[in-house]
């Protein structure tokens, strides 16, 4: 069993404030709901979570989000051991998550997905047992938990004027050099001028970064001054 969390102010766009996996989930009871953005995934057993008096399973490899302030409760399945992962986040970019994604009070994972985000928080986990915890790389975990909440959700609006000036040029800069180690002066400074990433709205910025490879570039444009 594990639980980490975090010590620092919320400074990150995206940041964990607790993340835990392997965990005995005990049964819990939340009349005003997480006053952050939950997530609750089944490692082993099956638990049962209960919103709008409605019962819902989840068996192993199944999880689900849970905005802020959304009452709920749950238990486990039976009398065998419920073991989960789960990580609640918030970060300075948190009032755009419900845009982000697609105003749902919970969103349920499983499958390919579900394993996906074990990864993350097991990558996270990790992590914050190496001293000193790597902030920066956190965020870019918690986003990549993100990510996989908002498949089908986050839509891009290109008949927006800062879209086809700003954002359109970037994309087409990654999408002919897609094979190479971009960085963010090479974002900054495309055949048509742009401004830097991170001087672009917050969502634009979003935006720019889901299409970035995984590599270092990524962190670059997530983190350039």
């Amino acid at each position: 069993m594990a639980i980490y969390f975090s010590n620092t102010l919320s400074k990150e766009p995206f940041q964990f404030d607790s993340v835990g996996n392997h965990w005995l989930q005990e049964a819990l009871s939340r009349p005003q709901g997480y006053p952050i953005y939950h997530y609750l995934q089944t490692e082993e057993g099956c638990g049962i979570f209960t919103i709008d008096g409605k019962e819902y399973f989840l068996p192993e490899d199944h999880g689900i989000l849970i905005t802020p302030h959304v009452p709920h409760a749950y238990r486990a399945a039976d009398t065998s051991a419920w073991i989960t992962c789960f990580a609640t986040f918030g970060g300075t970019m948190e009032a755009h998550l419900p845009q982000i994604l697609g105003n749902n009070r919970i969103i349920f994972t499983e499958k390919e997905n579900a394993l996906e985000i074990k990864a993350v928080i097991d990558r996270a986990v990790a992590r914050f047992k190496t001293a000193p915890v790597n902030t920066h790389q956190l965020s870019c975990d918690c986003y990549a938990l993100l990510l996989q909440f908002s498949n089908g959700f986050f839509h891009a609006n290109t008949s927006d004027p800062a879209w086809e000036k700003y954002v359109q040029p970037v994309l087409r800069l990654m999408e002919t050099h897609y094979m190479e180690d971009l960085t963010a002066e090479q974002l900054c400074h495309p055949p048509v001028f742009v401004p830097p990433v991170c001087a672009l709205p917050g969502l634009l910025r979003l935006r720019i970064f889901n299409k970035l490879p995984d590599h270092q570039g990524k962190r670059t444009a997530a983190y350039a001054p």
